[in-house]
C-alpha cells in the first residue's frame, strides 16, 4: 500500500514492502535488517522506499537522469518526520509479517536486549576479566 509523507509543500510516496527491501539490500549491499539507528542508513531506505512508490504509481521517478528527490533531502525529511516515517515502517512490517504492530515492536525490543547482551560479553572478554579492581585508598 503506498502511503504520503508531506515534506515541504509536496506529498510524497512511500512505500515500505518486500520490493523495497530487495531494491534496498541489491544496491546499496546492506542488509535491512542492519539499518538499525543509522539516519543516512534510514534516508537511503526511504529513498528506495519513494522510488518504489513511484514505479507503484506509474509515475517518473527519474528527470533527466535525475531523481525526484536526492539522498540529502531524504535525510532532511527524516530530521523533521522522523515519526510519521518510523510508524508507517513500522505498520507495513507488520502488515508483511503479518502480526500485529505489538508483537513486531517487542520482537524488536527482545533483538535489542540480546545485541546489547552480546556486546557486554564482547566487552568483557576484551578488557579482560583478569583485571583486578584497584585498592582503595583509605
Amino acid at each position: 500500500m503506498v502511503d504520503y509523507i508531506s515534506y515541504e509543500g509536496k506529498e510524497w510516496p512511500v512505500l515500505v514492502g518486500h520490493l523495497t527491501i530487495k531494491d534496498y539490500e541489491n544496491n546499496t549491499g546492506e542488509l535491512f535488517q542492519d539499518i538499525g539507528e543509522d539516519m543516512e542508513k534510514h534516508a537511503r531506505f526511504l529513498w528506495f522506499a519513494i522510488k518504489t512508490a513511484h514505479r507503484k504509481l506509474k509515475k517518473e521517478f527519474f528527470v533527466d537522469e535525475k531523481p525526484a528527490i536526492s539522498m540529502e533531502d531524504c535525510l532532511w525529511m527524516l530530521d523533521e518526520k522522523w515519526p510519521e516515517y518510523f510508524g508507517l515502517v513500522v505498520n507495513s512490517l507488520a502488515t508483511i509479517a503479518d502480526v500485529s504492530v505489538e508483537e513486531l515492536v517487542k520482537k524488536g525490543q527482545e533483538i535489542q536486549a540480546k545485541e546489547l547482551a552480546d556486546k557486554k560479553k564482547l566487552t568483557g572478554k576484551q578488557t579482560g576479566s583478569k583485571l583486578k579492581p584497584k585498592p582503595s585508598v583509605s
